[in-house]
């Protein structure tokens, strides 16, 4: 087989994988899960020589490892960390406007590390880094990613649905203006007026 279909074949399977992340109730162990599928798409982009793919993957499987086993603490400086070195290392290899797309979506994802105790800011943050690697798919025409892309916002849509209903509608009921109460304006009746021929 080429190392085209090898590609292919890597890109479905972190699919799968990410499928079944994002469908876990608790961010922590879903983070767990995440770890494995950026194997395959370090692999993925690698065959396809889009370096600054791979470099995003490998950072997001540090993120995503640290993210799920270290303490608050720690957790924090080391998801910067990651974000800052995503920035480092994939910039001096960006050599047109789309090549900004993984950058995009590491930090979308990456931000979402920070909410791994709020379920649904986290996914929310997921649901864009996933746009971004959708619209990257779109452009190096990878037909694994792209299918990711649209699996993976629809997977976190129905995660959403599943576990974040009762919190995503008090998100939206803060977001709507608050109705003026109206209140009865009192009527002063003038005792004499009846007296009045």
């Amino acid at each position: 087989m080429n190392t085209l279909v090898w590609a292919e074949i890597f890109g479905f399977i972190a699919l799968v994988i990410n499928l079944c992340g994002y469908q876990i109730k608790r961010p922590r162990v879903a983070l767990w899960v995440l770890c494995f599928p950026c194997l395959f798409w370090i692999a993925h982009f690698g065959l396809l020589g889009q370096i600054s793919g791979a470099f995003v993957s490998l950072i997001a499987l540090a993120r995503n490892f640290g993210a799920a086993t270290l303490p608050e603490r720690y957790m924090r400086g080391t998801t910067a960390a990651c974000l800052f070195a995503v920035c480092t290392l994939t910039l001096p290899s960006v050599h047109a406007p789309y090549e900004l797309l993984p950058l995009g979506a590491a930090l979308g994802i990456g931000s979402a590390v920070f909410f791994r105790d709020r379920p649904l800011p986290f996914r929310a943050l997921c649901f864009s880094g996933e746009f971004c690697w959708l619209a990257y798919a779109l452009y190096i025409s990878s037909a694994a990613l792209a299918v990711s892309g649209v699996l993976m916002m629809l997977s976190v849509a129905v995660s959403v649905a599943r576990h974040d209903m009762p919190s995503l509608r008090m998100f939206l009921a803060s977001l709507a203006p608050a109705r003026p109460v109206l209140q009865p304006v009192p009527v002063r009746v003038d005792a004499r007026a009846g007296n009045q021929p």
